[in-house]
């Protein structure tokens, strides 16, 4: 294996494990999603019982025991004010997660992106896919995802350096 292949491969596994934490945080709000939609339409279902039940009841003069019914089931619109809340505060701490991994990768990226441009003059992307690692389109795709998030340059610097330092030192060898 040459110097070039072992460093894409070092960095396209580096890239490829901050990538996998995102994802598993971007499949967790789709988990706390699906919840939240099951608990709604469990509670709009259970209101939906209760009011139908209540209406019998006082409709045809049944008294209702106190204790044993909702106090006043919550309507509809109740319901998915309250789910909207939840679902975002989920994805605000889900979101609040994420941030130290985007930055993370966007500082790899940075870094490496300098790196192959400035010593090996080729895009970043073009060294990854020579050597067959092919991670650009999720890259990219994640890249976008958090397009807001700027490269930290003293992290991108310091990555550079290492970098650079690990290629002047294996090419001497």
């Amino acid at each position: 294996m040459d110097h070039t292949s072992e460093l894409t491969g070092m960095v396209a596994m580096n890239l490829r494990g901050v990538m996998d934490r995102i994802q598993a945080f971007q499949d967790t709000k789709e988990h706390v999603l699906s919840f939240f939609v099951d608990k709604l339409l469990v509670e709009a279902a259970e209101n939906a019982f209760f009011s139908g039940v209540v209406s019998a009841m006082t409709a045809n003069g049944i008294p209702l025991d106190e204790g044993i019914w909702p106090e006043e089931p919550k309507e509809l619109p109740e319901i998915q004010a309250d789910f909207r809340k939840i679902v975002e505060q989920a994805n605000d701490l889900v979101d609040r997660l994420i941030e130290p991994h985007a930055q993370q990768l966007v500082n790899l990226w940075e870094g490496f992106g300098r790196f192959s441009r400035e010593t090996l003059d080729i895009e970043p992307v073009n060294l990854l896919e020579a050597w067959g690692l092919t991670i650009r389109w999720e890259l990219a795709k994640i890249l976008q995802c958090y397009s807001g998030v700027k490269p930290d340059e003293q992290k991108a610097t310091e990555y550079l350096r290492h970098l650079t330092k690990y290629w002047s030192t294996r090419i001497e060898e």
